[in-house]
């Protein structure tokens, strides 16, 4: 973990990419351009997010510490995922709890479309447009602030030029999520949660679909896209290959807000309209939410209708092609029986007519979920905290390692500890899905986490590592084929914001404790997070005569996984010395084995090694 810059008044968003897959683009911290590359500073160069010069007014945002008008912005090209609140968070209400708002691990169900959310370039082959975006993280007077590149050419970059565009939503509104690369009609379509009232975006529910127009910004179509309103939010699910239009799902216990349902699905079709208005709305599938017994699961509502004030929220998981049928795509929503046990429903996307079936009769081999995680304690003990403002969520995803594909969840929470007391709650569990039968599960594995979960990011393309955070830090995960999920690093400082670049780098903010404002974080495959010293004896007995000896060092980067880099030893004390009597050495380290460095103890006391990396 390595601190790469720090807040110097310059009121701009800390970290942007530009989203062109070119060369030799920019990357910018707080509006200075940097190298993509090396990091290395660009003189005289800067990014001016505003239509009419820099202002701190509009487009001036610097994360701070957490407050009404908390606004969020990673602009990088994978995904992100924001964690508001603070240690001192100790009910729901809704600026806390808007931790689960932030949805980039599920909103795209495609796994080769998910992407970050504040930066994206708009390209229908023969023209590009670059649209930037950032939100509030509660309700304000501005709430969502975008601008657009209309029509900018491979060789110019973003630097030292005005956008052609900028302006406020007229909606108390989350990021909008796109779909940039199915341009059609010289249009582009998305979706996102927003209030046309006061208060957050999120204390109604409403989602929208809705278009901007490309590559010369003109407007977007709101006033009658609104086309449910519903406690769940639409998921991208993808490109139909019969009318050519985008397709997205929207997934609810019931047809009421909150409900003691099981399931209730909607797929819609997105028609790409010419001119002006919304969107063309078709929805193809309607299923209804009865669940009886199948398999080994005891049917019924989602976790027996646990809380009369709603139930956690759940999505889709990312899709995959069924191996029954290759015309199939297939997905999981996690479903808890009358007993609390797992057996996430199986949804099936039949490519050639674009319907949606359901598959409920999910059999367990080997240990339920109860065994492992309570949730009949943990659900039933917080009663009183409702899922109001998306307080509650289950991160249910599937992933392929060795081969071998797994499903996993967990339930987050956005208060503070709120299950503290309550294992159950904070409790990964895992299982393996049949290669021939997707209906199929066995157990795998579980990890029961120190600290409630309040929100995660994946780290990798493959889903195998990510991040997992709770009030003041961060978990460092990684899977491994026999043992499951297993933490490798952990962050003590309170994360706010986290998001990986077009070259994988995974950069964090963290508040500074001198002035409030972000200081910018950088997590690399290439960085270790972690240097083992390990000497070959637990104990030396100095006679008078000098001791050869080694010590092991050892340097694992955020996977947990040995890699080669330098390492300079410093030793403190008068007793022990390098080869040759030096105090002082760099080694660079080995990805397969530990290395040893030669030492000498030369007399008795007290001698300590330090160990630092050079960036």
């Amino acid at each position: 973990m390595a601190k790469v810059k720090e807040y110097r008044g310059k009121q701009m968003g800390p970290i942007h990419e530009d989203p062109r897959n070119i060369a030799d683009r920019h990357f910018y911290l707080f509006g200075d351009a940097h190298n993509k590359t090396t990091l290395s500073p660009v003189y005289d160069v800067a990014w001016n997010p505003h239509s009419s010069g820099w202002t701190n007014s509009q487009w001036g945002h610097v994360e701070g510490q957490p407050t009404s008008t908390q606004r969020g912005y990673m602009g990088v090209k994978k995904q992100v995922t924001y964690i508001k609140h603070n240690d001192s968070q100790t009910s729901y209400s809704g600026w806390y709890t808007q931790n689960g708002n932030d949805k980039s691990w599920n909103r795209y169900m495609d796994e080769d479309e998910m992407c970050g959310v504040y930066t994206f370039v708009a390209d229908d082959g023969s023209t590009k447009s670059i649209m930037c975006q950032w939100h509030n993280w509660y309700f304000s007077g501005t709430n969502h602030y975008f601008i657009f590149y209309n029509n900018i050419s491979d060789t110019a970059q973003m630097s030292n030029r005005n956008p052609n565009y900028s302006a406020s939503s007229a909606y108390k509104a989350s990021p909008f999520y796109m779909d940039t690369n199915d341009i059609k009609n010289g249009r582009f379509v998305g979706t996102r949660d927003y209030s046309s009232s006061g208060g957050n975006p999120y204390d109604n529910y409403k989602e929208w679909i809705g278009f901007y127009t490309h590559p010369n910004y003109t407007g977007y179509s709101t006033s009658t896209s609104n086309i449910d309103q519903t406690s769940y939010q639409f998921q991208h699910l993808g490109k139909s290959s019969v009318t050519g239009n985008r397709l997205y799902i929207m997934h609810s216990p019931n047809t009421s807000s909150y409900s003691y349902g099981a399931a209730k699905m909607k797929l819609v079709d997105v028609a790409y309209n010419t001119g002006s208005g919304s969107p063309t709305v078709t929805v193809n599938t309607n299923i209804s939410d009865t669940i009886s017994s199948a398999g080994t699961h005891s049917g019924g509502n989602n976790m027996n209708g646990y809380s009369s004030s709603g139930q956690p929220r759940r999505y889709a998981t990312k899709h995959f092609t069924d191996p029954r049928d290759s015309n199939g795509k297939i997905f999981y929503v996690p479903y808890f029986d009358t007993y609390y046990d797992f057996h996430p429903l199986l949804y099936k996307w039949d490519t050639t007519n674009d319907t949606i079936t359901r598959e409920d009769d999910i059999s367990i081999t080997g240990d339920k979920s109860s065994v492992h995680a309570d949730l009949s304690t943990a659900m039933s003990n917080h009663t009183s905290d409702n899922t109001n403002y998306n307080y509650q969520q289950i991160w249910c995803d599937h992933f392929v390692s060795g081969g071998n594909r797994y499903i996993s969840f967990i339930i987050t929470g956005g208060k503070h500890n709120h299950f503290a007391t309550t294992e159950g709650g904070r409790t990964v569990v895992t299982y393996a899905i049949d290669a021939a039968n997707p209906k199929a599960l066995t157990y795998h594995s579980k990890l029961v986490m120190a600290k409630t979960i309040s929100q995660t990011v994946y780290l990798n393309d493959a889903r195998t590592l990510m991040a997992m955070f709770y009030t003041g830090g961060a978990y460092i995960m990684s899977w491994n084929n026999s043992t499951g999920w297993g933490i490798t690093a952990t962050l003590t400082d309170h994360v706010h914001m986290m998001g990986r670049d077009s070259t994988d780098r995974i950069w964090y903010y963290t508040k500074n404790p001198s002035h409030g404002y972000m200081d910018v974080h950088l997590l690399s495959p290439t960085l270790p997070v972690s240097v083992t010293l390990t000497p070959a004896a637990t104990s030396y007995t100095y006679s008078g005569s000098n001791i050869n000896s080694t010590v092991a060092v050892d340097a694992r980067n955020a996977a947990g996984t040995r890699i080669a880099t330098s390492v300079k030893l410093v030793i403190e004390g008068a007793s022990m010395t390098f080869t040759g009597g030096a105090t002082t050495t760099t080694v660079t380290t080995s990805t397969s084995a530990a290395t040893d460095v030669n030492i000498i103890v030369t007399g008795s006391g007290f001698s300590n090694i330090i160990a630092s990396i050079e960036i």
